[in-house]
């Protein structure tokens, strides 16, 4: 995924829906929502793992709707301010 140009929600979303992910942008262009979405990533995945259903395990861990949307809601429960 590319480090710039995405929302955090949207960042967090694919670093934590797919096994393997890597995100990638050029020198000095690494965005503040790219930080952010690491951070994020790291919280969902050290509690829920990752895959197909990481972002639904870990809202319902955290007693929000398991929608699968990483909206301000979850990133809150991340630890991360959208």
């Amino acid at each position: 995924m590319q480090g710039w140009g995405h929302t955090v929600g949207a960042l967090v979303w694919g670093l934590c829906e797919a096994p393997v992910a890597r995100l990638w942008a050029c020198p000095g262009s690494w965005s503040p929502e790219a930080v952010k979405a690491l951070r994020g990533a790291r919280a969902v995945r050290a509690v829920a793992g990752h895959g197909p259903d990481a972002i639904e395990r870990f809202q319902a861990l955290h007693g929000l709707a398991a929608d699968g949307v990483v909206g301000p809601r979850t990133l809150a429960a991340t630890g991360v301010a959208p």
